[in-house]
């Protein structure tokens, strides 16, 4: 491997790392927000307002609805 193609390999090596941290903190995002909204729900908030809120889907709010309802 010569110099040019170290640097190349370097360059790809920390794109990737960026996009793992930039992945990574979607996904915490989302169960951040997912966790939010349980909280929210146990404490009888309106599901637009937990829309609203957290930025989940009305799908995504209603799906943990249901899980909650179950667990229950």
């Amino acid at each position: 491997m010569n110099i040019h193609e170290y640097d190349k390999f370097r360059a790809g090596k920390k794109e990737g790392i960026a996009e793992g941290i930039k992945q990574g903190t979607l996904v915490g995002a989302q169960q951040k927000a997912v966790e939010t909204a349980e909280n929210m729900m146990k404490k009888n908030y309106p599901v637009d307002d937990i829309c609203e809120i957290t930025g989940l889907s009305l799908e995504q709010v209603l799906e943990i609805k249901e899980k909650i309802a179950v667990k229950a």
